[in-house]
């Protein structure tokens, strides 16, 4: 997890007790800060991810529980508990190209939308079978996946037209709805 600044490469470290550590490439020998979140110190932070302005890191635990953190303070500025993590499962989220809404896969089957300066919950996509362990952003278009045993693609539709599955997701422009179009392997075993 990087984002580059002044010239150098910033880097983040996760460990357990809920605790996020900030590294520079030109001083790697011991962490520039140290942040740790308002949960539970007990929870382990499974991914951390910078947002495309380098502004904020997204934090994901091995619980019900992600929050986003200044990246610059480390003050804790968002927490998003919607989704469903029951059996500590590794589920990655990620921003939007734009940084404006981040996403993360669920327990049950889902994929959470949230406004990422409010976090506010504008959407849940359903569509597959299992644990949504990952979600990626394309980073020009505003296309997507989600991926379990099965994979889920998401693409804008043209103005007019009507999304075959799902709720429309409001992202800004009024003109656009996602579609989610399944692509699951068959199963040739």
């Amino acid at each position: 997890y990087q984002r580059r600044v002044h010239g150098g490469l910033v880097f983040a470290v996760t460990s357990a007790f809920n605790v996020v550590r900030l590294f520079d490439t030109r001083k790697i020998e011991q962490p520039f800060a140290t942040f740790r979140g308002q949960a539970d110190a007990a929870l382990d932070i499974m991914h951390a991810k910078f947002s495309p302005s380098g502004k904020h890191i997204l934090c994901s635990t091995n619980d019900n529980y992600m929050f986003l953190l200044d990246a610059f303070t480390g003050q804790q500025l968002q927490e998003f508990t919607d989704h469903k993590n029951d059996t500590n499962s590794s589920l990655e989220p990620a921003f939007t190209a734009d940084g404006q809404f981040l996403a993360s896969g669920s327990e049950d089957g889902s994929v959470y939308i949230w406004e990422t300066e409010t976090g506010r919950k504008v959407d849940v996509k359903r569509g597959h079978a299992g644990i949504v362990g990952c979600v990626r952003f394309n980073p020009v278009y505003l296309m997507w996946a989600s991926s379990c045993y099965n994979l889920v693609f998401w693409a804008d539709l043209p103005p007019d037209t009507t999304p075959e599955k799902g709720p429309a997701l409001d992202m800004g422009n009024k003109n656009e709805s996602p579609i989610a179009v399944d692509a699951m392997a068959e199963d040739v075993g």
